[in-house]
């Protein structure tokens, strides 16, 4: 993939990270997001270049990743 790098200013006297990167195919898809706290989130694409699934961080250890799959109906993205 292609990464891309987003950095936000640090707020006030405190330095934390704020940088989100973003992973793009060959076709120009988002298919990763790497946010500050190192949790990724993965998105398949179809082959009509639309979101397909996306597979969100576990949101506690031990815990299954949740799954969205979205679907078109011709029009919009349910």
């Amino acid at each position: 993939p292609i990464w891309a790098t987003v950095v936000c200013a640090s707020v006030g006297a405190q330095t934390q990270n704020t940088t989100t990167e973003f992973a793009y195919d060959n076709e120009g898809n988002l298919v990763q997001i790497l946010d500050p706290r190192s949790q990724l989130v993965y998105q398949t694409i179809d082959n009509l270049n639309r979101a397909k699934t996306r597979l969100l961080p576990s949101p506690a250890a031990g815990r299954n990743a949740p799954q969205l799959s979205l679907t078109y109906d011709g029009q919009t993205m349910s």
